[in-house]
């Protein structure tokens, strides 16, 4: 039922989802919660690894590739702020302005 419903989630987990109800004597609630829950986790983890694909980000792209001889908003000081990542620790966000597809970065907000 679970396939024909496209419930793919639910499928992979079920059998192992109706022993352990048994085993903990799980309320029929939660139970069905359990089974939303792991459909609802699924299909999370397909959108974000079909949106990946489709965004077809580079594997290996970090700072460390920057190219300091290009032209760019960013100094050298900036990039070396970046680098140590307290900006997450702050909860800053960053945004990297430029023009599309030129890897040319005109402004940096933080």
């Amino acid at each position: 039922m679970a396939r024909q419903l496209k419930l793919t989630g639910v499928d992979k987990v079920m059998n192992e989802m109706l022993l352990s109800a048994q085993q903990k004597q799980v309320s029929y609630i939660d139970f069905a919660l359990g089974i939303f829950s792991a459909e609802i986790d699924h299909r999370n983890r397909q959108n974000l690894a079909k949106r990946l694909k489709t965004a077809k980000l580079p594997a290996n792209h970090d700072l460390d590739l920057w190219q300091e001889k290009q032209p760019s908003g960013i100094s050298r000081l900036q990039l070396a702020q970046l680098r140590e990542c307290l900006w997450l620790e702050q909860n800053f966000n960053i945004i990297l302005m430029g023009s599309s597809g030129t890897g040319y970065v005109k402004q940096m907000i933080m």
